[in-house]
């Protein structure tokens, strides 16, 4: 069995909810010439889920020595696990934005809901329980059935008031705004956040130039 080698992270916790996390493995949404899809491979997102905590070492073992075993099933597992990935984008922006998300996409996202639930199991240990899940399950797409569930809490909850998306209309990376004042605009301050400064600057340094020189 080969090892996932993995230069750099792809888990990104700037969304601030494990569901909104997931969507935002596609950087530059708004962008169709700089759209980059940080899940490339079947790998990637068992490599995404390991960083997530969805993963136990055995577990993820198993999954990769399993979708080595079946490449074209892995490679049907990613197409199934990125629509559903856009379809959890599109739920989510449009209850963000008061709109009403498509049947298609409800269809969809309740029937992986469904099959997802249909493998919670309650752990019970000697003084408390907690949610798990069937690590058995031959599902490749089981990796992100913590995220579906996520994604259902969070539509339901007070929190759905807080989900926006980058004021950098490129980027299209959403947010769980949870500052004091509801004022944050950016997916990151230091990545979009400071791209806007820059630019900010650059126009105004443009404009007063160019008055000077008028």
């Amino acid at each position: 069995m080969e090892e996932i080698q993995v230069e750099n992270s792809l888990y990104d916790d700037d969304g601030g909810d494990l569901s909104i996390n997931f969507t935002n493995t596609v950087n530059w949404r708004g962008d169709d010439a700089a759209r980059e899809d940080n899940l490339g491979t079947y790998q990637d997102v068992l490599v995404w889920c390991d960083e997530a905590g969805l993963l136990d070492g055995a577990e993820r073992a198993r999954l990769v020595e399993r979708s080595q075993a079946d490449p074209a099933g892995a490679e049907t597992a990613l197409v199934e696990i990125r629509e559903i990935r856009e379809v959890i984008y599109r739920i989510l922006r449009n209850l963000g934005e008061a709109q009403l998300p498509s049947p298609a996409d409800q269809s969809l996202f309740n029937d992986t809901l469904h099959r997802a639930l249909g493998h919670r199991r309650l752990d019970i240990q000697p003084a408390h329980a907690r949610w798990a899940w069937r690590s058995h399950s031959d599902d490749l797409t089981a990796p992100i059935w913590p995220v579906v569930l996520a994604a259902a809490d969070l539509a339901v909850s007070d929190d759905l008031a807080k989900v926006h998306t980058c004021s950098n209309e490129a980027c299209g990376w959403m947010f769980l705004d949870r500052s004091r004042n509801q004022s944050r605009k950016w997916c990151s301050s230091e990545s979009c956040g400071n791209r806007a400064r820059v630019r900010k600057f650059y126009q105004h340094s443009k404009t007063t130039s160019a008055r000077k020189t008028g």
